[in-house]
């Protein structure tokens, strides 16, 4: 990505977390940013996955994608939920592919069957082929 688009995505987000939360400084703590306003960090702790970013810009990439995904979750949590676990690829809420009805499925030949059925030629004769 060239280092022009970079900067205008970073002023987008940057003035948009400004907006969003009145007086939000960056801080830094262990080495690691975070977006702070009156003493909170400003990612919900519903993603602490994005509460810390190791440059400044990735904290407020964090901050603007946290505040748009508790927004959405906020409207619509069963969505949000479905959408995240299927980006993030849990599949411990996924439905399994398993049949729900308790019945035995039984092959469709018989282990003991013949394929085809056996035909007599012995009684053919070659007039007969044409």
């Amino acid at each position: 990505m060239n280092i022009e688009k970079r900067q205008q995505e970073f002023h987008k987000m940057k003035k948009l977390v400004q907006k969003k939360f009145k007086g939000a400084k960056i801080v830094i703590t262990g080495g690691r940013y975070t977006i702070q306003a009156n003493g909170k960090n400003v990612v919900s702790s519903e993603w602490p996955d994005l509460q810390f970013a190791d440059s400044v810009y990735d904290a407020y990439k964090n901050a603007f994608i946290s505040e748009f995904w508790t927004r959405q979750y906020n409207k619509k949590p069963k969505k949000v939920r479905a959408s995240i676990v299927n980006m993030v690829g849990d599949d411990t809420n996924m439905p399994d592919n398993k049949p729900t009805i308790d019945r035995k499925s039984e092959p469709k030949i018989k282990i003991d069957e013949e394929i085809f059925d056996e035909v007599d030629y012995s009684v053919d004769r070659m007039e007969d082929w044409g």
